[in-house]
Protein backbone atom coordinates (compact mmCIF):
# COMPACT_ATOMS: atom_id res chain seq x y z
CA UNK A 1 0.00 0.00 0.00
CA UNK A 2 1.46 3.30 -1.01
CA UNK A 3 0.92 5.89 1.38
CA UNK A 4 0.18 9.81 0.17
CA UNK A 5 2.91 11.95 0.02
CA UNK A 6 1.72 14.70 2.69
CA UNK A 7 1.07 11.89 5.43
CA UNK A 8 4.79 10.98 5.28
CA UNK A 9 6.17 13.06 8.73
CA UNK A 10 10.32 12.74 8.10
CA UNK A 11 12.45 11.43 5.51
CA UNK A 12 13.04 8.26 7.08
CA UNK A 13 9.29 7.68 6.45
CA UNK A 14 10.06 7.70 2.72
CA UNK A 15 13.09 5.52 3.34
CA UNK A 16 10.32 3.12 4.81
CA UNK A 17 7.80 4.01 1.91
CA UNK A 18 10.55 2.99 -0.71
CA UNK A 19 11.52 0.01 0.99
CA UNK A 20 7.88 -1.66 1.20
CA UNK A 21 7.28 -0.50 -2.56
CA UNK A 22 10.61 -2.39 -3.24
CA UNK A 23 9.21 -5.30 -1.67
CA UNK A 24 5.40 -5.64 -3.37
CA UNK A 25 7.54 -4.95 -6.67
CA UNK A 26 10.06 -8.30 -6.07
CA UNK A 27 6.98 -10.36 -5.14
CA UNK A 28 5.63 -9.37 -8.72
CA UNK A 29 8.32 -10.08 -10.78
CA UNK A 30 9.54 -6.87 -11.23
CA UNK A 31 13.47 -7.11 -10.02
CA UNK A 32 14.74 -3.80 -11.23
CA UNK A 33 12.19 -1.12 -10.42
CA UNK A 34 12.34 -3.58 -6.78
CA UNK A 35 16.62 -2.63 -7.01
CA UNK A 36 16.17 0.84 -8.19
CA UNK A 37 13.76 1.56 -5.50
CA UNK A 38 16.05 -0.19 -2.67
CA UNK A 39 19.40 1.42 -4.26
CA UNK A 40 17.13 5.08 -3.88
CA UNK A 41 15.97 3.93 0.03
CA UNK A 42 19.48 3.29 1.03
CA UNK A 43 21.15 6.27 -0.82
CA UNK A 44 18.77 8.39 1.22
CA UNK A 45 18.81 6.54 4.05
CA UNK A 46 22.99 7.01 4.05
CA UNK A 47 22.72 10.45 3.61
CA UNK A 48 20.15 11.07 6.51
CA UNK A 49 23.35 9.00 8.49
CA UNK A 50 25.51 11.52 7.27
CA UNK A 51 23.75 14.55 8.35
CA UNK A 52 22.97 13.34 11.80
CA UNK A 53 26.40 12.13 13.11
CA UNK A 54 29.21 12.14 10.85
CA UNK A 55 32.11 9.19 11.24
CA UNK A 56 35.45 10.39 10.30
CA UNK A 57 38.25 6.95 9.30
CA UNK A 58 41.27 7.24 7.58
CA UNK A 59 41.68 5.93 4.15
CA UNK A 60 42.78 2.78 5.37
CA UNK A 61 39.76 2.37 7.16
CA UNK A 62 38.22 3.85 4.19
CA UNK A 63 39.57 0.84 1.42
CA UNK A 64 38.64 -1.48 4.12
CA UNK A 65 34.49 -0.52 3.78
CA UNK A 66 34.62 0.40 0.73
CA UNK A 67 36.57 -1.94 -1.16
CA UNK A 68 37.90 1.11 -3.40
CA UNK A 69 42.00 1.34 -2.97
CA UNK A 70 43.22 4.39 -1.32
CA UNK A 71 44.26 5.88 -4.32
CA UNK A 72 40.99 6.00 -5.66
CA UNK A 73 39.56 7.47 -2.31
CA UNK A 74 42.15 10.28 -2.53
CA UNK A 75 40.94 11.09 -6.27
CA UNK A 76 37.49 10.95 -4.95
CA UNK A 77 38.69 13.68 -2.11
CA UNK A 78 40.55 15.99 -4.84
CA UNK A 79 37.50 15.43 -7.33
CA UNK A 80 35.32 16.80 -4.39
CA UNK A 81 33.31 13.50 -4.00
CA UNK A 82 34.26 13.06 -0.49
CA UNK A 83 34.74 14.89 2.40
CA UNK A 84 37.93 15.16 4.36
CA UNK A 85 39.96 16.49 7.31
CA UNK A 86 43.68 16.39 7.97
CA UNK A 87 44.19 14.55 11.75
CA UNK A 88 47.84 14.90 12.31
CA UNK A 89 49.18 14.02 8.86
CA UNK A 90 46.69 11.26 8.41
CA UNK A 91 43.76 12.24 5.86
CA UNK A 92 40.16 11.20 6.93
CA UNK A 93 37.28 10.53 5.09
CA UNK A 94 33.60 10.94 6.30
CA UNK A 95 32.65 6.68 6.65
CA UNK A 96 29.05 8.00 6.08
CA UNK A 97 29.48 9.14 2.27
CA UNK A 98 31.95 6.24 1.37
CA UNK A 99 31.15 4.33 -1.98
CA UNK A 100 30.41 0.70 -2.02
CA UNK A 101 31.83 -1.47 -4.50
CA UNK A 102 28.64 -3.63 -5.89
CA UNK A 103 28.84 -6.88 -4.16
CA UNK A 104 32.01 -6.19 -2.21
CA UNK A 105 31.75 -7.28 1.27
CA UNK A 106 34.38 -5.40 4.30
CA UNK A 107 37.67 -7.83 4.02
CA UNK A 108 40.36 -8.15 6.47
CA UNK A 109 42.38 -4.49 6.82
CA UNK A 110 45.31 -5.07 4.56
CA UNK A 111 46.52 -1.40 4.09
CA UNK A 112 47.38 -0.35 7.34
CA UNK A 113 50.30 -2.67 8.07
CA UNK A 114 51.36 -1.65 4.72
CA UNK A 115 50.99 2.06 5.77
CA UNK A 116 52.77 1.49 8.95
CA UNK A 117 55.63 -0.23 7.50
CA UNK A 118 56.28 2.96 5.16
CA UNK A 119 56.42 5.75 7.99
Amino acid sequence: MVTPLEQLHAPADLVAQWRNEAALFRRRGALEAAATLEDCAATLEQWLDRDQAPDWITLAEAHRRSGYSVAHLRRLVAAGRLTSRRSGQDLQVRGSELPRKPGRRPGPDLVTPALAMHR
